[in-house]
């Protein structure tokens, strides 16, 4: 393969690809627009004052520092002179037939959320593994980077303050300090970062490859024009200019966490099976264990299976109102304890949980009570997860822990919508999914409703039933999710499960 080819491709996707690309593009034509809630990120204001990207990058490129520091041609006012915006020799990744060395400073940058940046794991230990000497900085959105600080995957890890970010020259501006702080704090060999990696494979926000094509020399990302969003918005289509290795993302029905392949194929590494096996025990410090067994410690007297459950969703309509119900009916036939999960905000549905639930049931709470590192850990404790497809759920996947993820999203629904449990849903062995078999009134095939709607139609006994299954390994027919019939959730049991 010559340079130029392999410092700029794009993957070709093959006839079932191109088929697959254009029954998302229906589907998500079928949704958009979506409201704000549903995005990944917030409405941004964009501002007819502005670089292209194009000429973002060059701009960059001429007021970077030096590549080698001993060759003046590299300096940026030589560059300047000769009309170059990039440095003389980029250094080359180690991918198959590309001649060079590995890596030896590399920028990941995950600005969207915690789930997301657990399904990056496996990604950073297919790195980390094939390039040990390389020094790895993270950059992530408000905490969630704690949870690497410090561990073998990475070296560094930075805060991206995303809050104001606004697509404008004042928000280019900023991405481009940004960069110099990383590059001041990782001190790469050639001055910039040999590589950026972007995983994200839907739309990017707050500016992710505006910071990589300024601190790097070579930006491997997916095609901005092929993603999840808004199709055809040509102010992110010429974003590709900041990428120097475009992605075909192939697939889109395949879950999130596959889409680390694409990245590592492009870069000429694997991710084996076994790095989707618990990758999250490597985040867990003894510390951390000993934070949680001390909030566990209420219930060592009790035995039975530890439940996690998560009351709370990131949107109103995945809200599910019956676990304590579902949990007091799988007590019935199987002794269990539950540790309750959740946010400062989430208090008022902890009461009405705690309220609802046979009080024979021990019971601790953490809700608003467990730092993130802790919380990680509490689920890595635990032998099921119970609760909404949230960041929680991804947490719990991403420790081996099987989950029960309840979705609002229609069976048969729309394969590409942002609730669809193919993409978005628990990826650790033996999880269930339960959702409605039909929508709610109103809705078709995704939920579209401000407040919990379709997820209603779930009957907490067929919640019970797949807690059971998942807790004891055995089938209990039949198992198809069907709509709550129109009756008190306490009126409601599973068919073939009788009282203890």
């Amino acid at each position: 393969m010559s340079e130029s080819a392999v410092q700029g491709t794009l993957l070709t996707a093959d006839e079932s690809t191109v088929e697959s690309q254009a029954q998302f593009r229906r589907g998500i034509e079928s949704l958009w627009p979506v409201r704000v809630d549903d995005a990944p990120g917030p409405a941004l204001r964009r501002s007819r004052t502005r670089l292209s990207p194009g000429m973002f990058r060059r701009v960059a490129g001429w007021f970077s520092p030096v590549v080698e520091p001993a060759d003046p041609r590299n300096s940026p006012l030589a560059r300047w002179a000769r009309g170059e915006g990039e440095e003389l020799e980029a250094p080359k990744l180690l991918r198959p037939g590309a001649v060079g060395a590995p890596p030896r400073s590399v920028l990941v940058i995950r600005t969207d959320e915690v789930g997301d940046l657990m399904m990056t794991l496996p990604l950073l230990m297919a790195m980390r593994a094939a390039w040990p000497q390389a020094r790895v900085t993270l950059v992530t959105r408000g905490p969630w980077g704690e949870l690497l600080r410090g561990a073998s995957l990475v070296d560094d890890v930075v805060t991206w303050d995303v809050e104001s970010w606004t697509d404008s020259l004042a928000g280019q501006a900023r991405c481009f300090r940004f960069a110099r702080k990383l590059i001041r704090t990782a001190r790469p060999v050639h001055g910039r970062f040999d590589l950026a990696v972007l995983p994200r494979r839907d739309a990017e926000y707050f500016g992710a490859r505006y910071i990589a094509g300024a601190a790097a020399v070579r930006v491997v990302a997916f095609d901005p024009a092929d993603r999840l969003g808004p199709l055809g918005a040509p102010e992110v289509e010429q974003e590709r200019e900041l990428i120097t290795d475009l992605v075909c993302a192939g697939e889109p029905l395949h879950h999130v966490v596959q889409h680390g392949e694409r990245i590592a194929a492009e870069m000429g590494l694997t991710i084996t099976p076994d790095a989707y096996d618990a990758p999250g025990l490597a985040l867990i410090s003894p510390s951390d264990r000993d934070a949680a067994r001390i909030l566990l410690s209420p219930l060592s007297a009790s035995t039975g299976p530890l439940v996690a459950v998560m009351l709370s969703s990131p949107r109103a309509r995945g809200v599910w109102p019956a676990y304590a119900q579902a949990i007091n009916q799988v007590r019935r036939h199987l002794p269990v304890r539950v540790v309750l999960l959740g946010a400062v905000g989430d208090d008022a549905l902890a009461e009405d949980f705690v309220r609802a639930l046979n009080p024979t049931v021990p019971l601790v709470s953490a809700v608003g009570r467990a730092p993130l590192r802790t919380t990680l850990a509490v689920l890595a404790a635990a032998d099921l997860y119970l609760g909404g497809v949230c960041d929680t759920m991804h947490l719990a996947s991403s420790v081996a822990t099987a989950c029960v993820a309840l979705t609002c999203q229609p069976a048969h629904g729309n394969p590409v919508s942002p609730d669809a449990p193919n993409r978005i849903g628990p990826w650790s062995a033996g999880s269930q999914v339960v959702g409605p078999v039909r929508p709610a009134e109103g809705c078709g095939d995704a939920c579209v409703a401000d407040d919990a709607h379709c997820i209603k139609n779930i009957g907490h006994g067929y919640v019970a039933r797949a807690v059971i299954e998942v807790l004891t390994g055995s089938a209990i027919p039949p198992t198809a999710m069907v709509p709550a019939p129109s009756r008190s959730p306490e009126q409601l049991e599973a068919p073939g499960l009788t009282p203890a």
